[in-house]
């Protein structure tokens, strides 16, 4: 049984209305996004960042295939030929992704339980957490308030989306000089969702941005979530 680590939580500086969980990349922790909490805050959301469990990676990155690192599932490769198979249909870890999927509707249902309905839950990934956050997001019933994924991917295999769901808002953000999920991806992701019916989605580029985040990014990012979570 993996071991999901240590969670930061941001509390709202006024009255609790809102949550929004982040969930970071590969290699990744919670701390990724703490350092980035404060772009983000709005005095009414409560912020969640969990950290994934460590698990072994096939994905050579840099120490040899197998080494451990912090993952909500396993990636064995990356860059356009890899991606290329996966928007093909070439599913990564099947079995890790509902698994992290189990662990991240524990956390949505956690917050449902101490008072926030689902309409006021939002849920933001970043690489693969982002894949992670709009598959869950897509199916999930009751539907979530919104869904942002920042250098990402979803394949049309991975996308069993409820009419609710695609009517809600959608938050795509990416950079053209991404060489790990390649831009070209993120343009096939929002294709993807705008065919399956998303009616209020946002993608943003960002010129000369890599598989990282930036701050225009956040700017961004918060103004999304005041735009799905109003006070």
């Amino acid at each position: 049984m993996l071991e999901y680590g240590p969670t930061i939580v941001h509390e709202s500086r006024e009255h609790h209305t809102a949550t929004v969980i982040l969930l970071h990349g590969l290699t990744g922790s919670a701390e990724d996004w703490g350092q980035r909490l404060p772009e983000v805050e709005v005095p009414h959301i409560k912020l969640i960042a969990p950290n994934a469990p460590l698990r072994p990676i096939t994905l050579d990155l840099g120490e040899g295939s197998g080494k451990t690192y912090r993952g909500w599932y396993d990636l064995d490769g990356v860059g356009a030929a890899k991606f290329r198979e996966a928007m093909d249909g070439k599913d990564f870890d099947p079995e890790g992704l509902r698994e992290a999927e189990a662990y991240l509707r524990g956390l949505i249902a956690d917050e449902v339980a101490a008072g926030i309905p689902e309409h006021r839950i939002a849920l933001v990934g970043f690489s693969q957490a982002g894949r992670l956050v709009l598959k869950t997001f897509a199916t999930y019933e009751p539907t979530l308030a919104g869904v942002a994924g920042l250098s990402t991917w979803l394949a049309p295999q991975d996308l069993e989306a409820t009419p609710a769901a695609l009517a809600r808002p959608i938050f795509l953000a990416h950079g053209d000089a991404d060489d790990l999920v390649p831009y070209a991806t993120g343009e096939e992701t929002r294709d993807v969702l705008l065919k399956a019916g998303a009616k209020d989605l946002e993608f943003k580029t960002y010129p000369g941005l890599a598989h990282e985040r930036c701050t225009e990014e956040m700017h961004d990012l918060r103004a999304f979530l005041l735009r799905a979570l109003p006070a």
